[in-house]
């Protein structure tokens, strides 16, 4: 199976590319174009164009999580493919917020468009708690259990249910899977509950003995020194191929995963393409 991967939208980006605080990846194989997540804003709709592709062809959109860094181009690249499966968790499009703001204030950071914004642009919504089979070889890992003693969900982010704010499990938080003869490729949006945790997922859904690639968000931009030196440890007793950490992973959490992982640990950037 070849694939390609190509970096849509990023914090960071190589000359000529657009980044923002958000992440957007193309995923290509023979058979199949999917697109994860949709960056913040434009970024990938300009993006792709100075990659020499296109939006079009693209069979599904999967979205990682409910929050607007991932949700934000939406609508904008519906509009330019029409018609398309949108696949995500019922709870991506509840009401999010992060109540961490200095002045006390609490931010909105939900998804940005309503059920019927997407619908009528043409979003053809696919929402559920299980994974979804997109091929035989490409899967979502539907909620991911929490089930190691270091990793939960981010303490500043929660929901609005009614009037009342509750903490966000972010139980709508998934990553994709790309099963190959030499391993899994598993490629996350923030991996909110944890990336060992999306890792273990992966790999009781599939029954893979090897981790061949991680690429995404690791969400430890605000972790403990401690939290990330045993992230960081544990990627590499589970002897990971290689990980390509871009979007909130963070500049601290790059630098131990480079001291940790050697050649293993590359950062990302959009402009960036992955090829396997």
């Amino acid at each position: 199976m070849n694939i390609e991967l190509s970096i849509l939208s990023d914090n960071y980006a190589d000359p000529g590319f657009l980044c923002e605080w958000g992440l957007s990846i193309l995923v290509e194989t023979r058979s199949r174009k999917v697109l994860f997540d949709t960056g913040a804003s434009n970024s990938v709709t300009h993006n792709i164009r100075i990659f020499g592709k296109e939006l079009t062809g693209i069979s599904e959109i999967v979205l990682s999580h409910g929050h607007c860094d991932h949700t934000g181009g939406l609508l904008s690249i519906l509009g330019e493919i029409g018609q398309t499966t949108i696949i995500c968790h019922p709870s991506a499009f509840n009401c999010k917020y992060n109540c961490c703001q200095a002045d006390g204030s609490k931010k909105s950071i939900g998804m940005p468009f309503s059920m019927v914004e997407i619908e009528e642009a043409g979003g053809l919504i696919e929402a559920a708690t299980t994974p979804s089979w997109i091929t035989e070889t490409i899967l979502t890992t539907g909620e991911i259990p929490l089930i190691n003693d270091f990793e939960e969900p981010d303490t500043c982010l929660y929901e609005k249910i009614g009037s009342q704010f509750v903490p966000d499990k972010i139980l709508d938080d998934l990553a994709l899977i790309v099963n190959t003869v030499s391993g899994l490729i598993v490629i996350t949006g923030c991996a909110h509950r944890g990336i060992i945790n999306t890792l273990n997922r992966a790999i009781a859904l599939t029954g893979a003995n090897r981790i061949r690639a991680v690429i995404g968000g690791l969400h430890l931009h605000n972790s403990t020194d401690e939290h990330i030196l045993k992230t960081a440890r544990t990627l590499f007793e589970m002897d990971v191929g290689k990980i390509y950490a871009g979007h909130c992973t963070g500049n601290k959490a790059s630098g131990v995963l480079s001291e940790k992982l050697g050649k293993a640990h590359s950062s990302l950037s959009a402009g960036m393409q992955i090829s396997f």
